[in-house]
């Protein structure tokens, strides 16, 4: 049944076809001035209400909206709920057979639709783009419209013909929606629609329920430590969550190791089967499963409003990818936790991954691959950053800036009171120290090298450079290594040093780095405290040498002589080296505290997930038989 009236409806009108009484902020500006006809790019973050803004100008209009939507899952879910209020509306993808295509087609032509949904793929048929002409669309949307940016953090081809599509429809209104564009990417999309004087609205980005935070982590088993940890706080404590991981085996990895410690889990990613990723969403959405751990495969479209914490468990390449997925945290307006696992090898990664993109196909431009770089160091300024985390974004995706208070929660800077300031005289005079280590090599070194040479270490990899014999050679000796690459990517992050090069990045001071250098200038930044994994450190090395000399207890040495032959057999069927499967330091820990389960077992250092998930059921089978041995008869 169509909607009829003797003239189009108010916006207050249509707003009550869809059962709401108030707008969500900023919809009601937006909408205005869609109607108006003005073309309007509207950045509104995850859960702020973008489809209200193309839905209720088709109602009010009373004309077909053709909206170009990157999913097709998403595609349905809106088309069910806007017939569920009777609105006509459908849409046009590849789920659905050919004269299913043409009947809908159709459908728009003769004005019986008020909505129609289509992928962008869609416009490579040919005549498809002529046929929906004919139906005079009163609008084109753009759902996901960064879509468009080549540099942005999800390209898509099909969406840059879509200034030709804008064209070819012949509509006489236009809107672009994204969760995420910055300034520039903005300038994109309206370049490449060809719109002049656009209304450009960002609203929304302070989601003052979401506390964020950045946790400096060692290692792979310290992020499982820490993300069981955060599934067990009172507040999300047996809720929903998503874990985003970087790849696809790192998903299953996670979700086999939080299985293994009794937590429902399942991984999400591009590689699992149409039918399997549907099976694992549609599971999480009925609470079957607490936890998705994802790549960036997941998400888009996903409206599970009570989700109560959201897990990088590594850094995303952007600041626009990061808030987008941390965004999926209370929807439902209740406080939610959005938690960053920071651990600087994660740069490398991301590094090796903007690097290795083109290497399945032709070269990418190379203003594309500094535009990812460009945004990376933004997102590692987020990590490093010892001001407020939720002005950052907000200034970064240009709303209006204002730190945590008020209603807002408090990010973990500001919760530790700590704002950003000039460094002490102490710290300054160690940064200009470091500086000055990276001038001297003047990008011949990438991190490691440069960070071993601080620490002064005898590593063989500092000699054959020739970093021994240089003045800064131990400049920071004592300082543990990991906080010296900390260091290393503050100053990254301020923009004082500048990673070069696509494999092996060696870092080179700049500009602003040499005015450090000189005292002409100082980091306006904190530094990183100082881990306390310099005394572990030293017991981990005294632990290589003498697997028992981590502890006053003494070690069972007919068990650990059992767990070593259990270790030789699995090396010798993998065609591994011993040590790969398990170091003498931890078959010592495991016949010293002799764990009965795989949650007891994933705690002894050295158990990571995946050898969790790989050797946990031999090993505990040997030490359940170990200690029938030496029971007492």
């Amino acid at each position: 049944m169509l909607f009829k009236s003797a003239m189009p409806l108010t916006i207050d009108d249509a707003l009550g076809r869809f059962g709401l009484t108030q707008f969500r902020p900023g919809q009601r500006e937006i909408i205005e001035a869609v109607l108006s006809g003005r073309p309007t790019i509207a950045v509104l973050p995850t859960g702020a209400g973008k489809s209200l803004c193309y839905q209720l100008p088709a109602v009010a209009l009373e004309r077909l909206a053709v909206v170009v939507s990157p999913l097709i899952s998403l595609m349905k879910d809106q088309v069910d709920a806007l017939t569920a209020r009777g609105i006509p509306a459908t849409f046009i993808n590849s789920s659905i057979p050919p004269d299913e295509r043409e009947s809908r087609l159709r459908a728009a032509v003769r004005g019986e639709l008020r909505l129609l949904y289509v992928a962008p793929e869609r416009f490579r048929a040919a005549g498809f783009g002529g046929a929906l002409a004919r139906a005079k669309p009163g609008l084109l949307a753009i759902d996901e419209a960064h879509c468009m940016v080549e540099w942005g953090h999800d390209f898509r081809p099909d969406y840059a013909r879509l200034g030709e599509v804008r064209a070819q429809l012949g509509a006489t209104r236009l809107v672009a929606l994204t969760a995420t564009a910055t300034p520039d990417v903005r300038q994109v999309i309206g370049e490449q629609l060809d719109m002049e004087d656009p209304a450009v609205f960002v609203r929304g980005f302070d989601r003052g329920n979401l506390r964020l935070s950045v946790m400096s982590v060692q290692g792979g088993e310290d992020k499982l430590r820490r993300v069981v940890a955060l599934l067990d706080e009172p507040d999300a404590r047996g809720k929903p969550a998503i874990v985003y991981a970087a790849t696809r085996k790192k998903a299953t990895e996670v979700a086999s190791a939080l299985r293994g410690q009794g937590i429902k889990a399942r991984a999400y990613h591009a590689g699992l089967g149409d039918d399997e990723r549907a099976d694992v969403q549609e599971a999480w959405m009925r609470d079957d499963v607490r936890v998705v751990v994802a790549t960036n495969a997941f998400g888009m479209g996903v409206d599970k409003r009570d989700v109560r914490l959201v897990v990088h468990h590594e850094m995303p390449g952007s600041a626009e990818a990061y808030y987008q997925e941390a965004g999926r945290a209370g929807r439902d307006g209740m406080p939610a936790r959005c938690v960053l696992l920071f651990n600087h090898g994660d740069v490398r990664l991301r590094e090796f991954l903007i690097s290795s993109s083109g290497s399945d196909g032709p070269p990418r431009p190379a203003a594309v691959v500094e535009a990812e770089r460009e945004r990376l160091r933004a997102m590692m300024a987020y990590a490093y950053a010892r001001g407020c985390r939720r002005a950052f974004l907000l200034n970064y995706f240009g709303d209006e800036v204002h730190p945590c208070g008020g209603t807002a929660l408090p990010c973990d800077s500001c919760a530790a009171r700590g704002d950003e300031a000039p460094v002490s005289d102490e710290d300054h005079l160690l940064v200009r120290k470091v500086l000055s280590c990276v001038a001297r090599v003047n990008g011949a070194f990438g991190r490691k090298r440069i960070a071993l040479c601080l620490t002064g270490s005898d590593a063989r990899e500092v000699v054959d450079g020739g970093l021994h014999r240089i003045s800064t050679f131990g400049a920071l000796r004592g300082k543990p290594l990991n906080w010296v690459l900390d260091v290393l990517g503050t100053l990254e992050a301020a923009g004082l040093l500048v990673p070069e090069g696509d494999d092996y990045p060696c870092l080179r001071i700049t500009a602003a780095g040499r005015e450090v250098m000189h005292d002409r200038a100082r980091l306006m930044s904190a530094l990183p405290a100082e881990r306390a994994a310099s005394r572990s450190a030293k017991k981990t090395r005294a632990m290589a040498a003498d697997p028992s000399s981590s502890s006053d207890e003494p070690v069972d040495e007919p068990l650990f002589q059992k767990l070593r032959a259990l270790r030789a057999r699995l090396a010798a069927d993998e065609k591994l080296p011993p040590y790969c499967v398990f170091h003498d330091r931890t078959l010592a820990a495991l016949a010293r505290e002799r764990p009965a389960t795989l949650d007891q077992l994933a705690t002894v250092p050295g158990v990571g997930p995946s050898k969790l998930a790989k050797y946990g059921a031999a090993f505990l089978a040997a030490l359940r038989s170990g200690e029938a041995a030496a029971a007492p008869d």
